[in-house]
Parts: structure tokens; sequence; C-alpha cells
């Protein structure tokens, strides 16, 4: 059967994490990625010293209370957070749809 004649929802699914909601390959999906690597409290000056390209403060700060509004991330005190066991299903979801997004546009992984 044709690609065009499959939905769209068939054709290129969300798993629950719609493009709109957490982007590929933004600040938000990279934060949500290190929290989960993390599994612990982290802050801004934690994420920065393991990566080599300095996001700003004020846009990490931003993806930070969009996680926290999605309740993937929880705040604690000092300018912590720590991922929620709804965050960590929520990584697995994100990645099953972005594997589709690469397989959809033959991207390779590290594209």
């Amino acid at each position: 059967m044709p690609s065009k004649e499959l939905p769209w929802a068939i054709r290129y699914p969300d798993y629950g994490v719609p493009f709109k909601v957490i982007s590929y390959g933004s600040y938000a999906q990279i934060l949500i990625y290190y929290a989960d690597f993390k599994k612990g409290p982290f802050s801004y000056e934690d994420h920065m010293t393991l990566r080599s390209k300095e996001i700003r403060k004020d846009s990490w700060v931003s993806s930070a209370k969009k996680l926290v509004g999605l309740q993937w991330l929880k705040q604690l005190d000092d300018g912590k957070y720590v991922i929620t066991p709804l965050g960590s299903q929520a990584v697995r979801r994100i990645g099953n749809r972005n594997a589709i997004r690469r397989a959809n546009l033959k991207e390779t992984k590290d594209a």
C-alpha cells in the first residue's frame, strides 16, 4: 500500500509526545535525556560540566520549567532538578518517536 494512503498518525506516530510539545533536538529533549542519564539531583552547572557546547542559562531554565510543567522533572531547592518516573517513561517514548523519524527520513543516528 502506498504511503500516501496511510493516515498521518500511522506514518508518523508520536508515541504520546508530539513534536509540538518536545521538538526534535530541542533543549528540553537534551535536558530530559541528561536527567535520565544522571538519575539523581542535578543543576545547570552540573549539566554544563558534561557538555562541550554551553547552553544559555535562561534557555536551560525555561526548558526545565517546561519539563516541570509536564511533570517529567521535579524541582528541588537551590535550582536543582530530578527526573520523575513519568519522565523516565517519556524518555523512552521520545527515543521511539525519534527513531521512527530517522527511519522515515533515512537519517543516521548521528544526524
